[in-house]
């Protein structure tokens, strides 16, 4: 697990030199990427947010914009259905 997630941090990063790069060339872009990215895992989100299936549509959180989760690499059945 940890290997992936140095990896995602690593795309992460980029995308955030790209979107600095881009910012910085043209005006009208702004930087929007919060500094880290949270990861999350499956049950950490189905107890978070238990009314929502893997199929419900996408999780925002205010407080953490960037979120990475496990859930591809999970059993959908082992989701908690409302």
């Amino acid at each position: 697990m940890e290997t992936l997630k140095e990896t995602v941090r690593t795309i992460y990063s980029t995308l955030r030199k790209t979107e600095k790069y881009m910012a910085v060339q043209y005006d009208y872009i702004e930087e929007i990427l919060p500094k880290e990215i949270f990861f999350i895992t499956t049950q950490e989100l189905a107890d978070l947010y238990p009314d929502c299936t893997p199929k419900g549509g996408n999780i925002t959180s205010p407080e953490k914009r960037a979120l990475f989760s496990d859930a591809d690499r999970q059993d959908p059945a082992k989701w908690r259905t409302s």
